[in-house]
């Protein structure tokens, strides 16, 4: 199975595949997929060649998965209110010099966030991972959004995702 694209949303998510044979997704595949949503299918595409079949697979109603441990939450720097300025400042530390980033919106309630759409390209989904990990060893409160869209371009995965920064106010 080769993924050319793959979006994962809130309750739900989508992946642009090629496969050798048509029912590794039910023998394989789809019984992975109902552990992590309540429906998933497949919907092949018409295909002329001979050796890969091009399909896509929908899956829906993420299935809240029941977690028994408890994380003891980091510790959050309370310097006072950032400015926009000095929250780009951050994120251009955390990301590398190939991604681009864009402000969507603010939003304001007992914290302020900010919303940015980050477009990046790693060589491998592991990359995106310890991205990940490393948001999460920063000492502001930050984190992915939904959606987050990778799609397998010449240059590498391509992804794009909302990265959120929290302050109280």
């Amino acid at each position: 199975v080769v993924v050319e694209e793959m979006k994962v949303e809130l309750n739900a998510s989508t992946l642009k595949i090629h496969l050798l044979e048509d029912d590794i997704y039910i023998k394989q595949m789809q019984p992975k997929l109902l552990k992590e949503y309540t429906f998933s299918s497949i919907e092949f595409e018409q295909n002329d060649a001979k050796t890969a079949l091009k399909a896509t697979i929908n899956n829906s109603e993420y299935v809240e998965q029941k977690t028994t441990t408890q994380e003891v939450l980091p510790q959050y720097l309370q310097n006072g209110f950032l400015p926009k300025l000095r929250v780009e400042e951050i994120i251009d530390s955390l990301l590398d010099e190939k991604a681009t980033y864009v402000f969507k919106s603010d939003f304001k309630s007992d914290i302020t966030t900010y919303n940015y759409e980050v477009v990046t390209t790693y060589k491998e989904p592991k990359e995106f991972f310890a991205f990940i990990e490393k948001l999460n060893e920063q000492k502001y409160s930050m984190n992915v959004s939904y959606p987050v869209i990778m799609k397998k371009t010449e240059q590498g995965i391509e992804t794009t995702f909302t990265l959120q920064f929290h302050q109280n106010h």
